[in-house]
């Protein structure tokens, strides 16, 4: 019986991570959606008369030590953090940055669970900066980077596009189809 309702307790707790809200908190307004541009075009255009506000933005799929890294320009993190969907991990907890800490033409931010010493993406240098997220939850890569527009044209990753929709109402309804049609989704609360 233990084992059943501890079973039981863990999904309720997969479940509200998955879903992009906590039990006590705010309902999703949105979702960030991670694949090809063809496929975040197809979400969008399917999805249009419920999408509030879009924004696609161009990444790059990288490798850093045998872990995916999600690999940005410096605009495009600065763009995520006024939408408060970049979020420090503090123990069970998560809460929106209000600024990125500096990116600079000598070196780039790495966000990961686990710090990475001396870590570097084609020549860019990173500093670790901390268990950061997009979103409510780590989704998609394993960790991210936000380097120089400069730093970006050089990495070597496959280009990925990643979608952030804002919907008039909660999108939980949608998920389930968005998750068929693009490699990876999450559920988010957009506050800008």
């Amino acid at each position: 019986m233990k084992k059943l309702v501890g079973i039981g307790l863990a999904a309720a707790i997969s479940l509200g991570a998955l879903s992009g809200c906590s039990l006590l908190g705010e309902k999703a307004n949105g979702m960030v959606t991670y694949g090809s541009e063809q496929q975040i075009n197809q979400v969008i255009d399917k999805n249009k008369s419920d999408i509030k506000e879009k924004n696609t933005y161009k990444m790059k799929l990288a490798t850093l030590e045998g872990k995916k890294v999600l690999v940005m320009d410096k605009k495009t993190g600065e763009e995520l953090v006024k939408k408060e969907l970049i979020k420090k991990v503090e123990k069970e907890n998560t809460k929106a940055i209000d600024k990125l800490p500096a990116v600079t033409t000598d070196q780039g931010v790495l966000f990961a669970k686990e710090e990475v010493a001396n870590a570097t993406i084609d020549g860019a240098k990173l500093k670790y900066e901390g268990n950061t997220i997009i979103g409510d939850a780590r989704s998609y890569a394993d960790m991210f980077a936000i380097v120089d527009d400069a730093a970006y044209g050089k990495v070597n990753g496959e280009e990925k596009s990643v979608g952030v929709l804002k919907f008039a109402k909660d999108p939980k309804d949608k998920i389930q189809d968005t998750t068929k049609e693009t490699e990876a989704v999450q559920l988010v609360k957009i506050k800008k």
